[in-house]
């Protein structure tokens, strides 16, 4: 086919100039189920580092990306949070307002691309940057979704369900895990979001929160739901370094 270019651009310019295509090294690395501590570029730099000190005798450190400039305002949080199963070790949140859903900027876009992830908004995106770089799952809650501004981490009941975001409708059972607000389901906890409370387009005001669950929770929803979502599920267990999550 024929593409048409702009009629300003000049004669001769390289195609890599004219569609702005950066050039970069992939490194592909292979690890077993037992190491999520190094799903991440944070964590396989820790390996790196060791390695090198260890048999090269260097004197190196992982720069690590988590910087102490986050400030939150000194009030109190909208959001009470009720933790009612012992599959849920940690649960910590803070509410962002004042956001807008758009399209990420190309920078953030080419990140994800490059390791095969596709670009969907700005929250999305950045989220999942956030867990490849670090190996720490997010998740983001419509804080309108949130009935009686409260989260609960409790079992599912029999007959209850959920749709995900997906679409599909799950038929789920008192063995699984979820988040839920004081009406309903919102996501299956560490394993899949659901539809309704998901940041939209006119999502305004956002819950981020991040987690820590037990591995058998999870190992049983993933597998009886048949859900491809086993690294997220992964990034939640006991072995990823509980330090991360931090109490905001």
């Amino acid at each position: 086919g024929i593409l048409v270019l702009d009629s300003k651009t000049s004669p001769g310019t390289p195609a890599k100039t004219y569609f702005e295509i950066s050039s970069d090294w992939i490194y592909e690395i292979g690890l077993t189920p037992n190491r999520m501590d190094a799903m991440s570029h944070l964590g396989g730099a820790r390996d790196v580092v060791a390695y090198l000190n260890y048999h090269d005798k260097k004197n190196l450190s992982v720069v690590t990306p988590l910087g102490k400039t986050f400030i939150t305002e000194k009030k109190p949080s909208p959001i009470n949070v009720e933790i009612t199963h012992e599959a849920c070790k940690r649960y910590a949140g803070v509410t962002i307002e004042g956001i807008t859903v758009k399209e990420s900027p190309d920078w953030l876009k080419k990140k994800l691309q490059s390791i095969g992830q596709k670009p969907i908004t700005n929250v999305v995106d950045i989220t999942n940057f956030i867990l490849h770089e670090t190996g720490q799952p997010l998740h983001a809650f419509d804080v309108s979704a949130i009935s009686g501004n409260k989260i609960i981490v409790r079992s599912a009941k029999e007959g209850e369900h959920l749709i995900t975001l997906d679409g599909k409708k799950r038929e789920l059972n008192q063995e699984d895990l979820l988040i839920c607000n004081e009406k309903e389901a919102m996501c299956i906890a560490g394993v899949f979001g659901g539809e309704e409370s998901w940041v939209k387009n006119s999502t305004s005001s956002l819950f981020l929160v991040c987690a820590w669950f037990c591995m058998l929770q999870r190992a049983h929803a993933t597998s009886c739901m048949n859900l491809l979502s086993i690294l997220f599920s992964l990034n939640f267990e006991p072995l990823v370094r509980s330090i991360q999550i931090a109490i905001l």
